[in-house]
């Protein structure tokens, strides 16, 4: 045991010594000769997978992979591999390996196959932690793998498996879950676990598992409880929008309309008039946008602050109307005396700038930008919006 302790602490040192400024040092080649270095050195290649646009993944590039503890560990344990997904050989080993968002860390054996992968950025320690779990064959995506493989309707194995899979955006969890659903009885998702697997996993409006849950909504009410049913369903919804707009015409729009209102008649006007908001919005409608969500509002008020300054933000770029321009000033006036926010107030002061309310406008930009310090938030933006309310004042 001494020994062993012993030589964990000299493989760390030993790292340490070797990086020397700290950080992960990433090995460049063609990916045959990755592999092959992966297999002379018995070694695991982590690859950052990245697109240059991405966000958290420069990030991660500035201020984690630098970091003397990771670098210590990366470079000790495998071989670390930066590729950008979007260039030379990047764009076939996404292909290759389901790379569908930024960042997708990947953990890859001599012979080309994933032992372990993450989507998304990490903090150091989040990251160190990853790495262990690639090295651990009872915690990797490959032994979960293997554990479904070896008994795929054992139900524990199946949620592991398709919640691995989902975790790292491959949609492939879904043919997972079908294919566990295939034989059962009508009433096996009448259960807790069935309720677990629609919540977890049953994503498509066109499913016979969403067409179950809805026809069962009640029971699962009793089961899981009315809130919970009610945000399962909710999301649903908003996928059917999705499909919808995608679509690009108002025809199916109409016949979203209809469906929502077979399996949500509860909340189908209040969905009717967000699709069409949505509707309106891609179509650069900004006219027919303006009265759609002026016409939702009256009836359905904002509660979620990040929307409400959407919609108003939306306003100040794009609607001219004069009469929804005064209906939103006045709805968001009225937000910021339950909200108080650094965002809410910017854009409030941009409203009133809009609806020539200088005074107001520039005491509102000035309340924005206090509350940006408290929140240590840039505000360069507003400095910008108080020197154009001056110059309109002076004019």
């Amino acid at each position: 045991m001494k020994k062993t302790v012993v030589l964990s602490v000299m493989i760390l040192f030993l790292a340490s010594v070797v990086n020397g400024q700290g950080g992960i040092r990433f090995t460049e080649g063609s990916w045959a000769e990755l592999l092959a270095k992966a297999k002379e050195e018995n070694r695991m290649i982590f690859m950052d997978a990245y697109a240059t646009w991405c966000g958290p993944c420069k990030k991660m590039s500035a201020e984690v992979f630098p970091q003397e503890e990771v670098g210590n560990f990366y470079n000790a344990m495998f071989i670390p591999v930066k590729m950008d997904m979007e260039k030379g050989e990047g764009i076939a080993l996404a292909k290759l390996y389901n790379v569908r968002a930024y960042p997708t860390l990947l953990f890859i054996n001599w012979k080309g196959e994933v032992v372990h992968k993450s989507v998304g950025g990490r903090q150091a320690e989040g990251l160190i932690e990853l790495g262990k779990e690639a090295l651990d064959d009872t915690r990797n995506f490959r032994s979960v793998e293997r554990a479904y493989l070896a008994d795929p309707q054992n139900s524990e194995k199946v949620m592991a498996y398709a919640s691995a899979l989902k975790k790292s955006y491959d949609k492939s969890y879904s043919e997972i879950i079908g294919a566990f659903l295939k034989d059962k009885p009508a009433d096996f998702l009448k259960s807790p676990l069935g309720w677990e697997i629609i919540s977890n996993f049953i994503e498509d409006p066109s499913s016979e598992a969403f067409t179950y849950f809805v026809n069962n909504k009640t029971a699962f009410e009793t089961i899981a409880g009315k809130q919970e049913v009610e945000t399962k369903l909710d999301k649903i919804i908003q996928v059917m929008i999705g499909q919808a707009l995608r679509k690009k015409n108002a025809e199916a729009i109409e016949e979203v309309k209809q469906r929502i209102s077979t399996v949500y008649p509860e909340k189908a006007d209040y969905y009717h008039k967000m699709a069409n908001i949505q509707y309106q919005r891609s179509s650069n409608n900004w006219a027919a946008y303006g009265y759609a969500v002026m016409d939702l509002l009256k009836l359905y008020p904002e509660k979620d602050g990040q929307q409400m300054n959407a919609y108003a933000w939306d306003f100040y770029q794009h609607v001219d109307d004069q009469k929804v321009l005064a209906f939103m000033t006045k709805q968001v006036g009225d937000f910021i005396k339950k909200e108080d926010s650094y965002a809410i107030h910017d854009t409030y002061a941009a409203l009133l700038l809009k609806t020539k309310k200088y005074k107001d406008a520039l005491k509102e930009a000035k309340a924005a930008i206090s509350l940006a310090e408290k929140e240590k938030i840039p505000f360069e933006e507003t400095q910008e919006l108080i020197r154009e309310i001056e110059a309109a004042m002076k004019k």
